[in-house]
């Protein structure tokens, strides 16, 4: 009975640092969204160029996109991140965001290129403090 209670111990701590880990990375990058969005602005942009990347999980793109900027100025930049969603024919108009700081950080312009990938982790942090708590209350219980 002492070593059932003590693995249980072991798993709900190896559950709280998984929750907390992907509390600190989802948070982390919601953070970074919201600087981002804080000074970008939407535009539309024209692809240039798509970066395809093979791999076990299958095709990812990365495409360039030429806009021009709030200051009439022709900028040129790579979204923030790859997809495999992002299979843009070359010459296509696309909406993106660009950061007025860094005009060549830009992301396209939708919920889950923005604020998707952060907030799927942020909120699913709380599944492992959940099992954790689970087990917890299971283990606790007088028999």
């Amino acid at each position: 009975m002492a070593r059932n209670k003590k693995d249980a111990k072991v798993v709900k701590i190896v559950f709280r640092i998984v929750g907390l880990t992907m509390l600190v990375i989802g948070g982390g990058l919601t953070y970074f969204t919201y600087d981002f969005m804080d000074d970008a602005l939407p535009v539309q942009g024209r692809v240039m160029s798509v970066e395809v990347n093979s791999s076990d999980d299958g095709l990812t793109y990365r495409p360039t996109i030429r806009f021009v900027d709030f200051q009439g100025r022709k900028q040129t930049g790579i979204t923030f991140r790859s997809s495999s969603n992002y299979d843009f024919r070359v010459g296509s108009n696309v909406n993106i965001l660009y950061d007025t700081r860094d005009p060549q950080t830009l992301r396209m312009d939708t919920w889950i290129a923005t604020w998707g990938i952060g907030l799927i982790i942020l909120l699913g942090s709380i599944v492992p403090f959940f099992i954790s708590g689970v087990i917890g209350r299971a283990t606790s219980r007088p028999k």
